[in-house]
């Protein structure tokens, strides 16, 4: 069977509803989602704007969230509208429609705004007019965010392959291909770049290092290895982004375990067993490092990230989906299923405050810029949140 079967034999067994949790050993979708009780908010969080930015995502998973840059917010909507707000003062600066089914982003640079679609293309849009620029057309769908360096684009594709593209004109410079296993989740984490390497963890757990300027291999490291009878056990993808700091690698696989490793030769520095699809957020305070993670029974984890041990454990959202946590001063954020933001103290996990700001899922990290949280529902709404004592 060759990779692109494989492929789309993957896509057709991997049930989307779940965003990917149907292969857990207790799998969410068999566990009834914990109930919320009652809470007296210790902050006050409000929803300052909402909008709809067009057609949702449901049951598809994809990764449309808000882009914010230099006070200018950057939405997509899956059925193809793509919407550019002043962030202060919630006027819409530009919007265009496009003839696409948005699959990730969008994603800014001073001059660029870059969206991705299920059939494999990518958009630049003038970021002042929303004028198209140029499109350009990789070998499958985009399920993550591009990111711009040095003159290149960085796309992922669900296929297994990692593209750059000349970011001024769309011209392919060179692509990393590697083959899929035979069963993955669906879904694919940002790629990311620093000192002319980017960095990606792949569908067969392995984090690789790729030269931006060639595009050849650096170092791979094997960081997750599968075990069990058949392919759904042996599930491993690394779909969570590479958080770097410190010359160190933070990520997590799925089924498989979370680790730190050096960014020159991937070598591990610790690691211990956690499954996670979402991987882990980074927060440097005063009294050292932390990584702050989902796994993928929704509980959400406070971990030194200098040695791997638990600080805390917060079990009392099993099963409601929680999304990568986003951390916001002295709180950690994050979203469920029904649409409600909860916030957490981040030295002892405890629960401080919730917002229902939807009536339907979001699925994607919060955005954190400045004094404000911004969130994507899978219906197509948006929303600005902001918090006070």
């Amino acid at each position: 069977m060759n990779r692109y079967l494989k492929f789309f034999f993957s896509l057709y067994i991997i049930v989307v509803l779940s965003g990917c949790s149907w292969f857990d050993s207790k799998p969410q979708s068999a566990e009834q989602p914990a109930k919320l009780l009652p809470l007296e908010n210790k902050i006050n969080a409000e929803v300052v704007k909402k909008v709809s930015v067009g057609g949702g995502s449901a049951y598809d998973y994809v990764k449309l969230a808000p882009f914010v840059l230099n006070d200018h917010v950057f939405v997509a909507s899956r059925d193809g509208n793509v919407i550019a707000y002043d962030l202060n003062s919630g006027n819409q600066i530009w919007q265009v429609s496009l003839e696409s089914s948005f699959s990730a982003g969008p994603y800014a640079t001073e001059d660029k705004v870059y969206v991705c679609d299920s059939d494999g293309e990518i958009t630049a849009l003038a970021r002042v007019s929303g004028k198209q620029l140029w499109k350009a057309t990789v070998s499958s769908e985009i399920l993550s965010r591009t990111v711009e360096s040095d003159g290149f684009l960085i796309a992922r594709t669900a296929d297994g392959s990692i593209f750059a593209l000349n970011s001024e004109t769309g011209e392919q410079k060179w692509v990393f291909d590697k083959s899929l296993p035979v069963l993955t989740l669906r879904g694919t984490g940002d790629p990311v770049v620093a000192n002319g390497i980017v960095y990606a963890g792949l569908d067969n757990g392995k984090l690789v290092a790729i030269d931006l300027i060639s595009g050849s291999a650096v170092w791979e490291q094997q960081v997750a290895i599968g075990r069990g009878r058949s392919e759904v056990e042996r599930i491993i993808d690394i779909d969570g982004t590479p958080e770097l700091h410190g010359g160190k690698i933070y990520l997590a696989s799925y089924r498989a375990k979370l680790g730190a490793y050096s960014v020159r030769d991937g070598r591990e520095f610790w690691s211990r067993d956690l499954s996670s699809y979402s991987g882990p957020v980074v927060d440097t305070i005063e009294d050292g490092k932390f990584l702050y993670l989902t796994d993928d029974r929704s509980h959400i984890w406070g971990i030194s990230a200098d040695s791997g041990a638990s600080l805390w454990k917060q079990e009392s959202l099993q099963a409601r989906k929680i999304t990568k946590p986003a951390v916001f001063g002295n709180y950690i954020v994050v979203s469920d299923f029904e649409g409600y933001l909860h916030f957490l103290n981040k030295n002892t996990g405890e629960i401080i405050a919730r917002l229902e700001v939807f009536d339907s899922a979001i699925r994607q990290q919060a955005v954190i810029y400045k004094n404000y949280i911004l969130v994507q529902n899978e219906e197509g709404q948006a929303a600005v949140v902001t918090v006070s004592q």
